[in-house]
């Protein structure tokens, strides 16, 4: 078996971790995947990489050379790509986006129809995916960037950051609560709710300020589609609690539903562009990036000033 650089990737934050089961979590693959790959590496060089102990993996004096050994590698391997990369604008490719499911996609989508126009060339995947989905699509690159709140772990995601926005409840004109300036957690107490899927980020975001307000949410339906958040929003089903950029104030549909602003819940979450660490965009991707971080920033500033 020949190493690959992916292997080598997957070695070194093994030796970071000193743990296979933390090394799996943060790069989203099965802690018997990691273990083969350690075993094949000891048997393709004939060395023990590490020792196993009650405290975790403790590299060997072999195990140390080689995590400085594929450091190296790694790092000409990603300069290499750079330099190969920077040549030109990749015709023909294409460019995969995510972005965060919480997130109306449709206020990005006139940015990339522009950017599309202006580089005829490139072709675009754009997918729609949960915080944790996006952060494994990331590591195993199967996204380029995408577009979602900042990460946890810093040592393998940079962020871009573009601006910041807040929870609020969306009600129906029918319901009461619709004619008040301004909602705290506590005035939901009553109501039947919306919130995220339970496996989201958001939902753990909003989850931990309901427990720390000790306010038990009656949580009616839990769902990451916005179609069926809508349709039960105009029916006067229930109140959601969701990010102020979920669903469009003038979106079809959206003529009796109120946003009202959560107090204490506004600009909790940092919005930006997500990629990882150990990618290197080239030209094309890099264009797009800083294309629609600008024209994010232009938009927040535009609507800020109205």
């Amino acid at each position: 078996m020949i190493v690959d650089i992916q292997q080598m990737r997957y070695y070194i934050q093994i030796y970071q971790e000193k743990s296979l089961t933390k090394a799996a979590g943060k790069l989203y693959v099965s802690q018997q995947g990691l273990s083969k790959i350690i075993r094949n590496m000891e048997k393709e060089y004939h060395v023990i990489l590490f020792e196993r102990s009650a405290k975790g993996l403790i590299p060997t004096e072999k195990g140390k050379i080689l995590f400085q050994k594929c450091k190296n590698i790694i790092r000409e391997y990603d300069e290499l790509m750079i330099l190969l990369q920077d040549e030109q604008i990749v015709k023909g490719e294409t460019i995969r986006v995510g972005i965060a499911g919480f997130i109306d996609s449709s206020e990005i989508s006139d940015a990339v129809m522009n950017f599309q126009e202006n580089n005829p060339g490139i072709s675009l995947e754009v997918m729609r995916l949960g915080y944790y989905d996006l952060e494994r699509y990331l590591v195993n690159d199967f996204i380029d960037f995408c577009l979602t709140i900042k990460p946890d772990d810093t040592k393998i995601f940079h962020f871009t950051p573009v601006f910041h926005c807040g929870f609020q409840a969306y009600v129906n004109r029918k319901n009461p609560l619709h004619d008040k300036k301004k909602l705290y957690l506590k005035d939901l107490k009553t109501e039947n709710l919306i919130l995220m899927s339970s496996d989201t980020k958001i939902r753990t975001i909003i989850g931990q300020r309901f427990v720390k307000e000790d306010c038990s949410p009656n949580v009616t339906l839990s769902t990451s589609q916005m179609e069926m958040i809508v349709r039960y929003l105009q029916t006067n089903r229930a109140v959601a609690v969701l990010p102020d950029i979920a669903i469009r104030k003038n979106g079809k549909g959206m003529e009796d539903i109120f946003k009202l602003p959560l107090v204490g819940l506004e600009n909790v979450l940092e919005i930006g562009f997500v990629m990882n660490k150990n990618k290197h965009l080239n030209q094309s991707e890099r264009l797009l990036l800083d294309y629609l971080s600008r024209y994010a920033k232009e938009k927040i500033e535009t609507e800020e000033r109205k």
